[in-house]
């Protein structure tokens, strides 16, 4: 499950760079505390003898939850694709397993030139099932 989120100043630069973790904009519902608190359980602990996690009836058991988050400024358009794992004491995203941190885009009113892939196929078609949770 991917979703799209505003970052923090911190968004789409590497610790080491900037001596700070990325944080979401704004407070996160139910909902998302509900999904990344699936990112936390999501791990095999029987292997090392913990035990197993409990069966859920959540409805995002069975999903990993990443977050496209995004941070726009006079400047540049900086993203990555983030696993959440944790909020602030504000409700915030605050926590991360795993951060990929995309290249930034000038934000300087030029359009953006998007070179796409073409299938080896043409004609091959691509079905993506979409629902609700």
């Amino acid at each position: 499950m991917l979703v799209v989120t505003s970052g923090d100043e911190a968004t789409g630069i590497p610790y080491l760079t900037f001596k700070k973790y990325p944080r979401s904009k704004y407070p996160k519902g139910v909902a998302m505390r509900s999904a990344v608190d699936n990112n936390q359980s999501a791990f095999d602990f029987a292997e090392y003898g913990l035990g197993t996690p409990q069966e859920s009836n959540d409805a995002y058991s069975g999903y990993s939850l990443w977050t496209l988050m995004v941070f726009v400024n006079s400047h540049e358009i900086r993203s990555e694709i983030s696993k959440p794992i944790g909020f602030d004491g504000h409700g915030r995203i605050a926590g991360w397993d795993e951060r990929i941190i995309l290249h930034p885009v000038p934000n300087d009113g030029a359009a953006i030139d998007i070179d796409l892939i073409e299938p080896d196929t043409p004609d091959a078609e691509i079905d993506i099932p979409v629902s609700r949770l």
